[in-house]
């Protein structure tokens, strides 16, 4: 429990603030009271409070030169300041010498207070780790200023008069005409969140925040806020340029300079994405909101982007899933291991994404019925699923991850390929590598021409050598174990309903449909359309 001071010259005040929050309950015991900051320099040095909490404009001592004593002889003392929006440059003196937070009097009430509480004792249980005060003041000071850029940004309501005290009291290189919000978001967050501490992530968080404000503090005219997680939110004001096009400039350029930082400097890479200019500050939200909806564009537009209006793409309707067509020839590639055909399906289903410009949102649904299909597959083989994925993570965790298409082809596109692998290795039994080699090559070319000369040569023997071993092996001859394999994938086409007898020939490697009509009735004892009918009345 941490000791807490009250120093204000007016009871009532002082009799309001122990009232407006449960101390105890924040971690604060209160300790005493005093009217001004003399009596609170007594008490300061009688009952070393870890806190003052203290009013500007006192007599005797006001609660400037309080923060001035604190800072020189109680260095380890945090200070909340309660101020009037005139008072800024008190109020600016006191952050100078160490004040942590400060309140606005008439907007004081229960939920500032506690959240200001809340940050002292955040501050005050990590003061082991702190290193040098000077360094501290600064992250504190910074932490102010990015609390009210994202205030502004929330749509806090504040008049004219207060948005001025802020700005000047936080020394802040902004003007509140002509104002243009920037959402920056840091690409691959939630894969460099996996892999690091805590500690690292919020030093890399001080560190974006420190750049970006230097930057802009370099141009004259920013301010930066953290949003939460992997965004930040910049404010620019330009009140001296009229033109559209100087603006979109002007703010490209800023833009650059900081993304050119954060690679030089943190290795990271970001988007951008530019909201329309503000000619107040009460415009701010829904531009900032437009912001976030051109961050969408990301996802199809990919990383290390800079996102305005024009760069907006409408999205047509949500995709709903799979078409029955679709989802009939990926189950005939997965029944009958042909892995290119299924990945060229795959392909062309990204490709269909890309095309309509649609978002994560709009793909979910196809997403999720790829996803089902081969769970599926996996199952019916008696496969494990764990086997499928590389760690732990649950797949829709890991598909939401996932920032930009590409990722996602790339990722189901692994899938499918150990799917592949994970068959292989599973009908290998003690099939030697050769004969192992030319079955994977059978099945991936099952509609092309191929002979037993060929799939010799290009797993390097001899066409006997490769006769015998499927004799020995596989128990059947090689040109019986193709017919097989071609009879097995028409088969597979039957059962989904596909009915064009040319059709299936072709894909399945036979010359004509009256060969392909001969030699499964000789194989099966019936014709294609009759085993295509048992199945559809099964």
């Amino acid at each position: 429990m941490y000791k807490a001071l009250l120093v204000d010259d007016e009871l009532l005040v002082r009799t309001n603030l122990k009232l407006m929050s449960d101390w105890r309950a924040q971690g604060f015991s209160l300790c005493g009271e005093a009217a001004n900051g003399a009596e609170a320099l007594a008490l300061v040095e009688r009952e070393r409070p870890e806190l003052v909490v203290s009013d500007l404009r006192m007599p005797v001592m006001d609660g400037l030169q309080l923060s001035a004593e604190l800072a020189g002889r109680y260095p380890g003392t945090k200070m909340i300041v309660l101020s009037n929006y005139d008072d800024f440059e008190y109020v600016k003196g006191t952050l100078q010498n160490g004040a942590v937070d400060y309140l606005l009097k008439h907007r004081l009430n229960a939920a500032s207070l506690s959240a200001a509480l809340a940050r002292v004792k955040a501050l005050l249980d990590d003061r082991p780790q702190r290193t040098g005060g000077d360094r501290t003041d600064a992250n504190q000071r910074l932490e102010l200023r990015t609390r009210f850029i994202t205030q502004l940004i929330a749509g806090f309501h504040y008049s004219p008069e207060e948005i001025g005290h802020h700005i000047r009291t936080l020394d802040l290189k902004l003007d509140t005409r002509q104002l243009i919000p920037v959402l920056l978001s840091i690409d691959d967050y939630r894969s460099r969140q996996s892999r690091s501490t805590l500690k690292a992530a919020e030093l890399e968080r001080f560190s974006i925040l420190n750049i970006v404000e230097e930057v802009a503090g370099e141009l004259g005219n920013g301010a930066v806020g953290h949003i939460g997680g992997d965004r930040f939110v910049i404010l620019f004001s330009f009140p001296n340029v009229r033109s559209e096009n100087a603006l979109a400039l002007a703010v490209g350029e800023a833009v650059s300079r900081i993304a050119s930082c954060l690679r030089t400097f943190l290795n990271l890479s970001a988007s951008f994405s530019i909201g329309p200019t503000c000619s107040a500050p009460a415009h701010i939200p829904q531009s900032y909101k437009q912001a976030e909806k051109q961050m969408q564009d990301r996802f199809h537009l990919g990383k290390n982007v800079v996102l305005r209006r024009a760069s907006i793409v409408q999205e047509t309707e949500a995709l709903a899933g799979l078409e029955i067509g679709t989802e009939k020839d990926m189950l005939a590639c997965l029944k009958t291991r042909d892995a290119a055909g299924l990945l060229s399906i795959l392909d062309g289903l990204f490709a269909r994404i890309k095309t309509a410009a649609l978002s994560m949102a709009g793909s979910q649904l196809l997403f999720n019925d790829l996803l089902s299909l081969l769970h599926r597959a996996i199952r019916e083989h008696g496969l494990e699923l764990g086997a499928l994925y590389a760690d732990a993570v649950p797949p829709h965790e890991r598909l939401a991850a996932f920032e930009t298409l590409e990722e996602v082809k790339a990722w189901f596109r692994s899938l499918f390929e150990r799917y592949f692998e994970l068959l292989q290795a599973d009908e290998r039994g003690d099939y030697s590598a050769y004969t192992a080699e030319a079955i994977r090559y059978i099945r991936s070319h099952l509609a092309d021409s191929i002979s037993l000369t060929e799939v010799a040569e290009r797993i390097g023997i001899s066409g006997a050598y490769l006769s015998t071993l499927f004799k020995n092996e596989v128990k059947i001859g090689f040109a019986e174990y193709l017919s097989d394999a071609r009879l097995e994938r028409a088969k597979a086409y039957l059962e989904d309903g596909r009915e064009d007898m040319k059709d299936i020939a072709a894909l399945c490697g036979f010359n004509s449909a009256s060969y392909f009509f001969k030699t499964f009735k000789k194989k099966t004892g019936i014709t294609p359309s009759e085993f295509a009918r048992g199945r559809s009345s099964t």
